[in-house]
């Protein structure tokens, strides 16, 4: 019979917990770049008149 000691389970879920430096600047720079592609679309309606889309 297999079982996982919860100090194991633990210990693992520690290391799995951040990601490596690189990995997490990766991650940053794809957050950013959605919001860079998507804040054009809140300017674009108030700039139309469509005041109300606008304010989000």
């Amino acid at each position: 019979m297999v079982r996982d000691d919860p100090l194991d389970l633990l210990t693992v879920r520690r290391v799995l917990a951040w990601y490596p430096d690189d990995v997490w600047r990766c991650v940053l720079a794809a957050g950013w770049l959605r919001v860079s592609q998507e804040e054009p679309f809140v300017g674009r309606t108030g700039g139309c008149g469509d005041d109300r889309s606008g304010r989000g």
